[in-house]
């Protein structure tokens, strides 16, 4: 039986690179690489891949907002998450049920990518050793972010990070400005930053906005 995989990477020396090393695996067969999430979306649902090997850093979204529109598919691929990230933010994320694994982009890349795919269609999660051991020590923080914050404020951080105030905040949301100011406050008084450039920078950080 040979898996199906669909590459989402907007950068052609990582396109390149996974299109060869897969092109010698008999087990596999690349079905597309594309360079956007919506195009990535799109071919999920025309081609219905096993595995959607996935990089965070796209031109018109993250690979969050993708990983979030495959999980509303009845019946979504595998993601394997590849990227140049380790930060909390894609620490946590990959350490998340619906991530299937993740690996860093490296000289050394397509050794574990091989790894990662044939842990994933055998039903397992591909982490490796430096990255598990990161997010088992991300998950012992006392201070993580995610145990800090409630998931709306998570969503309200999101959008600080990215240079939005709080009527921007407040209109992509949804939500009155006050909810936005009190959600703010809230933030910096629970992670310690009292002035609001420096929460933008320690949100940044942490790799929200990544």
């Amino acid at each position: 039986m040979r898996y199906t995989v669909l590459h989402v990477e907007d950068d052609p020396f990582w396109g390149q690179l996974v299109a060869k090393a897969i092109g010698q695996w008999p087990e596999f067969r690349l079905v597309a690489t594309v360079p956007t999430g919506a195009v990535g979306i799109k071919q999920c649902r025309e081609l219905a891949p096993d595995i959607v090997v996935l990089d965070l850093r796209l031109t018109d979204m993250s690979g969050f907002e993708v990983l979030a529109a495959l999980r509303q598919a009845a019946s979504g691929p595998k993601v394997l998450l590849m990227t140049v990230r380790n930060d909390e933010v894609a620490l946590h994320q990959a350490s998340r049920p619906e991530v299937a694994g993740m690996i860093l982009k490296a000289a050394y890349v397509d050794l574990e990518l091989r790894e990662a795919l044939a842990a994933i269609v055998r039903g397992g999660k591909y982490l490796p050793s430096r990255l598990r051991a990161a997010a088992q020590s991300l998950r012992a923080t006392p201070n993580a972010y995610f145990k800090l914050l409630t998931p709306r404020e998570i969503e309200v951080l999101e959008s600080i990070a990215t240079g939005l105030d709080d009527e921007e905040i407040a209109a992509v949301l949804g939500v009155a400005i006050d909810t936005v100011h009190s959600h703010r406050t809230a933030i910096m008084r629970k992670v310690e930053v009292h002035c609001a450039s420096k929460l933008v920078v320690w949100a940044r950080e942490k790799g929200f906005a990544g």
